[in-house]
């Protein structure tokens, strides 16, 4: 194999609703056969998992554990952070840790897949990593946003029954049909459409295309896979920030995934979280996320958003509406652009 053929793959994970999530639902979706276990055979690939020494107990304990422990070499990484801290600097705490992943990977000349413990991902998602890594990708970036964790899972758990089940395959279709189902508040409110709340965090600006499909231009993309050209470089604040620009800064070989055909996963969370990203008024959308922009992206970032429109759809034909909702977006973008270089 040509490219990385050695991989940490981390998560950070505590408390117990995460801790029962990931291993009840997301950790399963992880163990479908297109996914960890494409890893399985190659040199020094080990699954990281950082997190108190409470919650590894429970951990070790889970079927789904015993099938990851199988499956891929394992390693629980204990940290130590105070409650208030973990409480009140989750962020930082979880940076902490991917800080600590990178120097570790780093020694031993690995790439790392960042997962997250409150992700569902499509199957052979994470085996398409390896395909980009031997066509010499050393980053790819994903979409994502966020889903309404109390409607998704019921019926999730009714598809999947995942108590019986430790090893849950889904695919992209089906995983995006769900999402679009449940799509969270805070998602809602980045559709441009929206006629009622705004978002106060424009990340992500959203189109609707058809009642199954949607376009995504998105300025922080989730780094799923780091092959580092530079050592010396590590994630701050957040490995969304930054690192990717910096650790990987021949953009030829930075990967973003266009299609959810390719992968897909999507984040689950309650439906009351971040109520400060929603607005219910202020300046015209087009000011704002420029005057957003200022302050809270870079030049990666606006790279990302005014050259890569990310089609997430459930059926595989294209709708007749892509080519204009397309267009539209551009338009906006193109705004959005003007705007923040004149201010």
């Amino acid at each position: 194999m040509n490219g990385c053929s050695r991989f940490h793959l981390i998560n950070v994970v505590w408390g117990k609703i995460y801790t029962n999530l990931f291993l009840d639902l997301c950790l399963p979706t992880q163990l479908s056969p297109g996914n960890i276990p494409a890893f399985r055979d190659l040199e020094l690939a080990v699954y990281k998992i950082y997190t108190t020494a409470q919650d590894a107990e429970t951990i070790i304990k889970h079927p789904a554990y015993s099938v990851l422990s199988d499956t891929i070499d394992t390693e629980i990484k204990i940290f130590n952070f105070p409650d208030d801290y973990l409480r009140n600097y989750k962020h930082t705490a979880m940076n902490s840790c991917h800080q600590h992943a990178v120097v570790e990977a780093n020694k031993n000349n690995c790439g790392l897949v960042f997962l997250i413990p409150d992700g569902a991902y499509a199957d052979g998602s994470l085996k398409r990593l390896l395909d980009l890594s031997s066509a010499g990708k050393r980053a790819v970036m994903l979409s994502t946003y966020r889903i309404k964790k109390e409607t998704f899972v019921p019926e999730f758990v009714n598809l999947f029954n995942p108590d019986s089940n430790p090893t849950i395959s889904i695919s992209t279709g089906d995983l995006v049909r769900l999402s679009l189902k449940h799509l969270h508040p805070v998602t809602e409110a980045l559709f441009w459409s929206s006629t009622g709340s705004k978002s106060a965090w424009p990340s992500i600006n959203i189109w609707r295309v058809s009642n199954d499909e949607i376009l995504v231009r998105q300025f922080h993309l989730h780094p799923l896979m780091v092959i580092p050209s530079r050592k010396d470089v590590l994630p701050s604040p957040t490995i969304d920030g930054k690192y990717i620009s910096t650790a990987c800064s021949n953009l030829d070989e930075v990967y973003i995934v266009e299609d959810s055909d390719e992968m897909y996963y999507c984040e689950l969370s309650d439906s009351d979280m971040y109520p400060d990203h929603i607005r219910s008024n202020g300046w015209t959308d087009i000011k704002f996320v420029a005057q957003w922009m200022k302050s809270n992206t870079d030049s990666f970032h606006r790279y990302c958003l005014k050259n890569y429109r990310i089609r997430h759809h459930v059926n595989s034909s294209i709708s007749p509406f892509w080519e204009k909702t397309k267009q539209e977006s551009d338009e906006i973008i193109n705004e959005i652009e003007s705007v923040f270089t004149e201010s």
